[in-house]
């Protein structure tokens, strides 16, 4: 993206209303270039030998959490063993991250609202006044969710007409793969969802 194209999509930024898809789509490329820029860094250090610095990268708390924002980052170790995020947040090693998504008042009971995070795209929905998010991606065939049916605390998929309960992901007719839910909590009417 030239100079002057990211002039004109902060310009444009600057003059968006309050509109939250307006603002998405004028980001979007914008997210896209960093995300981009990121990865060429990641692989040129690579290539030259310096994957001391990318794991000093990874573990610093802000770059860490940008280059894994990003789908660019699970902790590499000296001894070239890989540790997903998941696994170091249950462990404690590494604290989630609790991300602003929206007001209360704009998840409607049994709406879906879908929310992009650098590469991964979530759902939400709002059941009895209670929000929950997980991953957009049906735990069988990876297919989109936003067309599910929602049923008190549960949907099903409109692919393979699976049943998950949102509270534990599970599904609740066996012991297939679950739905990846995501911990949601709400601070002064604000939904947050922590990744």
């Amino acid at each position: 993206m030239p100079i002057d194209d990211l002039e004109r999509v902060l310009e444009e930024l600057e003059s968006a209303t309050n509109d939250r898809s307006e603002a998405a789509r004028v980001l979007t490329p914008l997210l896209e270039v960093h995300q981009e820029a990121l990865r060429r860094m990641l692989e040129i250090l690579e290539k030259r030998g310096q994957k001391a610095v990318i794991d000093e990268f990874l573990a610093d708390p802000l770059a860490g959490s940008l280059l894994r924002g990003y789908g660019l980052g699970t902790l590499r170790l000296s001894e070239g063993q890989v540790i997903p995020l998941e696994q170091l947040t249950a462990s404690g090693k590494a604290a989630s991250r609790s991300v602003p998504v929206l007001h209360q008042f704009e998840l409607r009971h049994g709406d879906f609202f879908k929310v992009q995070f650098f590469d991964e795209e979530l759902l939400l929905c709002n059941v009895e006044g209670r929000p929950f998010a997980f991953k957009n991606r049906c735990p069988e065939s990876g297919g989109p969710l936003g067309k599910s049916e929602l049923r008190q605390f549960t949907i099903t998929c409109p692919c393979h007409h699976q049943v998950y309960d949102l509270r534990t992901g599970c599904n609740i007719a066996n012991d297939g793969p679950k739905l990846e839910i995501m911990p949601v909590t709400v601070e002064d009417g604000v939904i947050r969802v922590n990744l």
